[in-house]
């Protein structure tokens, strides 16, 4: 005889079996996982700044430069009169390097067109043996005018010849500006004109002094000045 089951039993087995396949997880849709990203870690280049907040360095002298020089000279410390120089050594003959110094120390300019100190070549502009005298009466003029006072002109060949003459380190050309031809034309007495239509100023005499040490040409591009 034949044993058959249920219907009761038959369903039981297959809501069963349903509910162990509802639970397995399907291999159709696997889980997506994102993967956590990795931070990568790259070695700075030798001598690489750490910070770009770091402060910046100054800059660095060109190599073999010297430190902008203190100024130790006279000129920088003299009064406002020109009995503080010493007169005893007005003709004392400077070189290049002292002159230029003194001139640049006490607040005076400098040009050449010719970008050079050369006392053999026309256009440099040299201070090569000009008397003590005269360069200290330059710093002077600057001082009592308070005026922008640039030398053009030194000792250096291409001018006038004589005793009393650039090449003899008595003269210096400083260039024209509004200032110092409104102080030299107000402050000294028009003398006469030159031969060549310069007009000539000079100080007024002073007690003790010889007249007319001094003479001030105005040319069409700058004054020709004589320091005695």
């Amino acid at each position: 005889m034949g044993i058959h089951p249920s219907w009761s039993v038959l369903a039981g087995a297959a809501c069963t079996f349903a509910l162990l396949l509802l639970a397995r997880p399907s291999e159709a849709t696997p889980v997506s996982r994102t993967p956590t990203p990795k931070v990568s870690s790259v070695p700075l280049a030798a001598g690489a700044p750490r910070s770009t907040a770091e402060a910046p360095q100054p800059p660095s002298l060109p190599l073999g430069a010297d430190p902008p020089a203190v100024s130790e000279s006279l000129v920088g410390t003299f009064s406002a009169t020109i009995r503080t120089w010493d007169t005893s050594i007005t003709a004392v003959r400077m070189n290049q390097t002292q002159a230029m110094h003194d001139l640049l120390s006490a607040g005076l300019g400098w040009k050449s067109s010719g970008h050079c100190v050369d006392a053999d070549r026309r256009t440099c502009t040299s201070l090569e043996d000009i008397r003590y005298g005269t360069l200290m009466q330059a710093i002077d003029l600057k001082r009592s005018s308070g005026c922008p006072i640039i030398v053009t002109g030194g000792t250096e060949k291409g001018h006038a010849g004589g005793y009393f003459s650039h090449r003899h380190g008595f003269k210096v050309d400083i260039a024209h500006n509004t200032c110092v031809d409104s102080f030299i034309t107000k402050t000294y007495r028009f003398w006469k004109v030159r031969g060549d239509g310069a007009d000539l100023y000079r100080p007024p005499p002073a007690p003790g002094l010889p007249s007319a040490l001094d003479v001030y040409a105005d040319e069409p591009t700058h004054w020709d000045i004589l320091f005695r």
